[in-house]
């Protein structure tokens, strides 16, 4: 897993496009599945403490068990259903991990932006490297509508709808 990098710059819009629905959910007890322990007072020094801390078959399971209603929930708060969406970006890990998660959610794959195959896990800047490379391929253009699905270990789901 490496981390790759990336920025945007939003402002207001003049027209209909933006962004039109925001969701952040937490179920924090499942911490523990992946984490660094050091820094504050428990651990704030020593090595052995410095280093990601996971177990990645509990995250997947973890995700994979949440996936269907939190996916359930953001359809009826947004009342959009996933043929509204041009392009769906998603956090992806592994390119298994991630087949598995479009099938228990019901994402459809065909409009799934796939980077994990040709850049690995990116963790936090997969999702801006896959509307980036979109774009330029012309999958993404103005007037199209895409969902954003970020995953984190904690765990963290966010959700952005926009049209672009």
């Amino acid at each position: 897993m490496g981390d790759a990098g990336a920025a945007a710059i939003l402002g207001r819009s003049s027209d209909e496009r933006g962004i039109y629905y925001r969701r952040f959910i937490t179920v924090s007890k499942h911490w523990p599945l992946a984490t660094i322990p050091a820094g504050g007072s428990m651990h704030p020094r020593g090595e052995e403490h410095t280093y990601l801390s996971a177990d990645g078959a509990a995250l997947k399971q973890t995700f994979v068990d949440l996936a269907p209603s939190v996916v359930c929930l953001l359809r009826r708060e947004s009342g959009m259903s996933f043929d509204a969406f041009d392009r769906i970006l998603i956090h992806q890990a592994t390119l298994p991990y991630l087949e598995e998660m479009l099938e228990v959610a019901g994402i459809p794959s065909d409009r799934v932006e796939v980077t994990v195959p040709t850049l690995g896990n990116m963790a936090a800047a997969s999702l801006p490297v896959a509307f980036a490379r979109a774009i330029e391929r012309g999958a993404i253009s103005r007037g199209d509508n895409v969902l954003w699905l970020g995953l984190a270990s904690g765990i963290s789901v966010g959700a952005m709808m926009m049209h672009v």
